[in-house]
């Protein structure tokens, strides 16, 4: 998971989005997954925080997407806790990668 960088630079939270899923945290900085597509979100519904739909006619707006998850980083900055955080999932950063990591 590529949080090292992130965590050290200052960040507060992190938004990570998965397709396919990443299930994991990170030990030292929330972790808020999101995922637009249905099936990800059906299967890995106890790790993924935000579901998004924007595909079809039903589905949120782009403004209605990003408000849902502007007020979601809001509530987990102030102390909500993430999925990975409440299951206790979470990846032991290698400090010593350098680079993307898949």
């Amino acid at each position: 998971m590529p949080g090292t960088s992130v965590y050290i630079s200052g960040a507060q939270v992190i938004i990570f989005s998965t397709g396919l899923g990443a299930p994991q945290g990170f030990p030292f900085i929330p972790v808020i997954k999101i995922t637009g597509n249905p099936n990800t979100y059906e299967h890995l519904l106890v790790h993924l925080d935000v579901f998004i739909e924007l595909a079809d006619k039903a589905g949120s707006s782009i403004a209605q997407a990003g408000e849902a998850l502007y007020q979601e980083v809001l509530a987990v900055a102030s102390g909500k806790q993430t999925k990975a955080e409440i299951i206790n999932y979470g990846s032991f950063p290698n400090i010593f990668t350098v680079g993307p990591v898949i």
